[in-house]
């Protein structure tokens, strides 16, 4: 009991039963001071110390840190946290999060009501342990995309979870700001959706970074045929041969393609 009583004075944020049964606490102890209302049961598997306001990012840190569960907060979410993004508002409300395609998030994170609503994207179209950082706050600490693999996540959920207008404009963010040449490379050469590779070698083009001709596009796999990435009021670009929206022709795009009605 004793040192339970520390931990709960002491520490605040998310942490995991099996986690706690390591550091000697037994579930016995954990249920008895949660009577006592001075730690808060998750759902089963989780328990919270802590007065502070509990958010869905400590769940994602105790996920990440006390299980080494393949989570990772990414897409617009990360670029949001980055603060260098064009994104709509409902964004701001929720929290992107990419696992492998075999693995589901567990029980008691999915059904706890959040602070954030949770999207979960599972997905293998790109390798684990490309293009991570650590983004930390006053309480807590994660592990999310890097700007470079966040771009490729948004592109990888247009157009039904993610505007590829948006996706065009969060590059165009990058002007001025220095971008991980070699991690593009290898993104790029690993991504396995024709789909991502496409817009993201069309629109870097477009924009006219002065580093797209550093990238070895001979290592580039493209696929071939035709990729429609839009259904409706959408554009033809032959060089990379996918879709575009017409708005985003109309308004950015260098007017040098067929359009498709």
């Amino acid at each position: 009991m004793i040192k339970i009583r520390q931990w709960a004075n002491e520490k605040e944020g998310v942490f995991l039963t099996s986690y706690l049964k390591k550091m000697g606490i037994p579930n016995s102890s954990l249920q008895h001071y949660a009577k006592q209302g001075k730690i808060q049961s998750l759902g089963h598997g989780a328990w919270y110390f802590g007065k502070g306001k509990l958010t869905a990012y400590q769940g994602i840190q105790a996920l990440q840190e006390q299980t080494n569960f393949p989570l990772h907060v990414g897409g617009i979410t990360s670029l949001i946290l980055d603060g260098n993004t064009h994104y709509c508002y409902f964004n701001k409300s929720r929290i992107k999060l990419f696992t492998p395609s075999s693995v589901s998030l567990p029980l008691w994170f999915s059904l706890y009501h959040w602070d954030f609503k949770i999207r979960h994207e599972k997905t293998s179209f790109l390798p684990d342990g490309l293009g991570f950082e650590t983004y930390e706050e006053e309480n807590f600490s994660i592990i999310k995309s890097t700007k470079e693999r966040a771009l490729f996540e948004t592109l990888y959920q247009t157009p039904d979870q993610s505007n590829t207008y948006e996706c065009y404009q969060n590059l165009e963010n990058w002007w001025g700001i220095e971008v991980n040449i070699e991690l593009i490379q290898k993104l790029l050469e690993n991504c396995n959706s024709i789909k991502v590779k496409r817009l993201f070698l069309c629109f870097i083009e477009d924009i006219g970074f002065d580093w797209v001709e550093q990238l070895n596009l001979k290592n580039i796999y493209l696929g071939k045929g035709y990729c429609q990435v839009e259904t409706e009021r959408c554009i033809y670009e032959p060089k990379y041969k996918v879709s575009i929206p017409l708005e985003l022709y109309q308004t950015e795009m260098n007017p040098e393609m067929d359009i498709i009605w």
